[in-house]
């Protein structure tokens, strides 16, 4: 948290091994994250876009992407975390409703957990979040 220009973003790219520290060192668990496999250091951290994409597919593999072993269950069980399983269910075809280019059938709440749910499924040591924008009519 801190305000605009203060470095949050920066601070998050260098966590991600996005690039080096001019000076000092970025650690995680104590170490420096140079020292990590840059892929396995990403695989252990999840971020969750100010601009929220979501694909033309269904709510499950939306929900899913990037973890294509996820089981049913998995996603559903990051849905409840994100508190959006019941409205899912309640969608035409639960979660396999499609859901339009970048989520034009939901609504910007519904969108945001969908986004978020993506991020948990993969269960990360670390999760960044950046600013999600305000939208009416959003519960949380």
């Amino acid at each position: 948290m801190g305000r605009t220009g203060s470095g949050k973003s920066t601070v998050a790219q260098l966590l991600l091994h996005m690039y080096e520290p001019q000076t000092g060192l970025i650690m995680y668990d104590g170490i420096p994250v140079n020292k990590f496999d840059t892929h396995s250091l990403r695989r252990q951290i999840s971020y969750v876009p100010q601009d929220i994409f979501l694909f033309s597919e269904t709510v499950r593999n939306n929900i899913r992407f990037g973890v294509d072993d996820a089981t049913d269950e998995a996603v559903i069980a990051a849905a409840k975390q994100v508190s959006i399983h019941t409205e899912i269910e309640q969608f035409q075809n639960g979660y396999d409703t499609l859901i339009g280019e970048r989520g034009v059938t939901l609504s910007g709440g519904q969108k945001q957990r969908i986004s978020i749910a993506r991020a948990l499924i993969k269960d990360p040591e670390i999760v960044i979040f950046r600013r999600l924008p305000q939208c009416s009519g959003c519960t949380n």
